[in-house]
């Protein structure tokens, strides 16, 4: 019975934990977001999250939130990552813990970096620091998974949200496409902003929206906003992603692309990224996320419209899909969900549908790529 609350209570205690990391999530890139508990005797001492690139881990904030360093004598941690055990912009985590005299670390998941997992494990317990791993692992797994992504393979973790109607049209003969889906589903994706570093979409979605792409209900979170452009694509200087944090603003282009516009942007402080020719002019999208990655982009959420939609399918560089389905039909005028490559029906890629529901009067598709 003893083990049973214990488990309950790791259980309980690491929800906490998590709920703290999301309080920043999508802000703290290219670091995943860290949530921390500290318990003594079945209460809540103090509770910690990672805010920032470059300030305190949550570990440490969460030892700096207990009122009495006396408290954390003897007392359980709980942290949604692997406490680091190197030095980077702060000390390692494995050493605060030592210090404080806490007795017992209980961390959900391992540090996805190969140099650095499963390496607190025997600095803790050379203390006499009893260590638990695995308490809500897939819970914090997906929370890291941009981290992850990132860590392993170089590349962004990709979610591609479209708005459709039932007959799979994201506009109208006239390229008309607001609004599709409704209010709530609107409002959903103000969330999902929030929850990435960076917003992707073409430069016709640009100049066809004339949208800032920004947390309208919070503006102080400013995500980083890419555009993916070609020869054919020069965009007004006065649409509204470039009236303000330009700075904050990204215009992927071919490398071989010669045009003279390319230096107004420049000027008003976009940054304009050259990537290899995938062809005719239009920037690889596999080199593009490479190196957006280096530059700490870890999550990126693709806006629009088809065609770059279509593009990242057919790469296989879309983790998560998020498709909002709206109870109308536009007919064989309207512009498809997704555009440039086909396939025939024993060569399409293979997507798990992972769950379905009603967001106010649309339906939300989420899935994944299965591979394999």
């Amino acid at each position: 019975m003893a083990k049973e609350c214990q488990i309950a209570d790791d259980i309980k205690w690491m929800q906490l934990a998590i709920s703290e990391a999301k309080k920043a999530e999508g802000d703290t890139a290219p670091n995943p977001p860290v949530g921390a508990v500290i318990v003594k005797d079945s209460k809540l001492v103090s509770t910690g999250f990672h805010k920032k690139a470059g300030l305190p881990h949550a570990e440490r904030e969460a030892i700096a939130a207990a009122e009495d360093l006396d408290q954390l004598k003897g007392a359980t941690i709980y942290v949604t990552l692997e406490p680091c055990s190197t030095t980077g912009r702060t000390g390692p985590c494995t050493e605060a813990i030592k210090d404080v005299g806490i007795s017992r670390v209980v961390f959900a998941v391992l540090d996805p970096n190969p140099e650095h997992s499963g390496r607190a494990i025997p600095i803790l317990e050379s203390a006499d620091i009893e260590v638990d791993t695995g308490v809500l692992e897939t819970e914090a797994t997906s929370l890291i998974a941009p981290f992850s992504k990132v860590m392993l393979k170089g590349l962004p973790y990709v979610t591609l949200k479209m708005a459709m109607t039932m007959d799979g049209r994201i506009a109208d003969r006239d390229c008309g496409s607001r609004w599709i889906s409704g209010k709530s589903a609107g409002s959903m994706v103000q969330k999902l902003r929030h929850t990435c570093d960076a917003i992707l979409v073409g430069a016709n979605t640009v100049v066809k929206d004339d949208s800032q792409l920004i947390c309208h209900d919070d503006p102080e979170k400013f995500r980083k906003r890419i555009i993916l452009a070609s020869s054919k694509n020069k965009m007004s200087l006065n649409l509204n992603i470039f009236s303000e944090n330009q700075d904050r603003t990204i215009l992927v282009v071919a490398e071989n692309l010669r045009v003279d516009w390319l230096k107004d942007y420049k000027n008003t402080g976009v940054q304009v990224l050259e990537v290899s020719d995938e062809s005719n002019g239009n920037p690889s999208l596999t080199c593009a996320l490479e190196r957006l990655a280096k530059q700490g982009v870890t999550h990126i959420l693709c806006e629009g419209g088809g065609q770059i939609a279509g593009e990242l399918i057919a790469s296989d560089l879309v983790d998560e899909f998020m498709f909002f389905v709206a109870p109308k039909f536009l007919g064989d005028g309207g512009i498809s969900v997704l555009g440039g490559k086909s396939w025939l029906l024993n060569e399409c890629p293979e997507i798990v549908l992972k769950s379905t529901e009603m967001v106010g009067d649309d339906v939300l598709i989420k899935a994944v790529r299965n591979n394999g």
